[in-house]
């Protein structure tokens, strides 16, 4: 076996009338069904949170938001040390199960998120409609192993790890380990992932460009998302601002702020 197993090149190949045809087949219907679950269920676990009396309305989203990090990051940890690291970029998705449940719980949690992202905070709604735009596509288009893969939760909720602590547990060693964090996952380990990915689509694929702009694509545009956020919050530095996209800047709270008035800016979507 080697590094990118076989590619169904199939999938990218068929019209937009086969690709509507495939929601409505028995394995589209079921990924449907499964993403539906999904959002069920961080929905009924959000209204469940509200009612704890140590958590209430005001933190069930963040406490949502946690669990949806260390569940994903616990299982792509698992699956990655049961295949001693071996990431099956463009293998047909459909060979792999926990990669579909993975894909399927993320795309559930996104969608459920926006609620909050478009009533409480807009900050990361950029970020959100780009995963759903990449999940959806991956389970329902292109349908193999790539943008998403367990590769991908490892890296980004290892960061989502650090973020949600700081979230919920404002403190200076929660701030610190969330900094580390965010630059060792999004300026280290996300780009070298990145690479590996296209190299592996250069390589092995042959489902043709609209693959590479879909996966590669969809791949660097949401890490740069990342890498924007991560300038602004842990260095203070605007690059949107700079540009001119936007009309001011908010610059990093001064070390003279308390630290659970400088933890502020770390909440993203409640």
């Amino acid at each position: 076996m080697g590094f990118v197993e076989a590619v169904d090149s199939r999938a990218l190949s068929h019209s937009f009338a086969e690709h509507v045809a495939y929601l409505f087949s028995p394995s589209g219907l079921s990924k449907l069904g499964l993403i539906a679950a999904w959002v069920a269920f961080w929905t009924l676990l959000c209204l469940v949170a509200c009612v704890v009396p140590r958590i209430g309305p005001s933190r069930a989203g963040f406490c949502v938001s946690a669990i949806h990090a260390v569940s994903t990051f616990s299982v792509a940890t698992m699956v990655l040390v049961r295949r001693r690291g071996y990431i099956p970029f463009y293998a047909p998705l459909d060979a792999y199960p926990v990669d579909t449940a993975l894909c399927a719980a993320s795309l559930g949690y996104f969608i459920y998120d926006m609620y909050w992202v478009l009533t409480k905070n807009r900050a990361f709604l950029a970020h959100h409609l780009v995963c759903i735009v990449d999940f959806a596509s991956l389970l329902l288009i292109i349908r193999c192993c790539s943008t998403h893969g367990v590769a991908n939760l490892f890296v980004a909720e290892l960061g989502g790890l650090a973020f949600q602590a700081a979230r919920l547990y404002p403190c200076p060693a929660s701030r610190t380990a969330f900094h580390v964090a965010f630059v060792v996952t999004r300026a280290g380990l996300w780009p070298v992932y990145l690479g590996l990915m296209t190299r592996a689509f250069l390589a092995e694929a042959t489902c043709g460009w609209a693959c590479a702009a879909l996966s590669v694509g969809g791949e660097a545009l949401l890490w740069s998302i990342n890498v924007v956020w991560l300038l602004k919050t842990v260095f203070g530095v605007d690059i949107l601002w700079r540009l001119g996209l936007t009309r001011s800047m908010k610059s990093k709270a001064p070390p003279s702020v308390p630290v659970r008035d400088a933890a502020k800016p770390l909440a993203a979507t409640q």
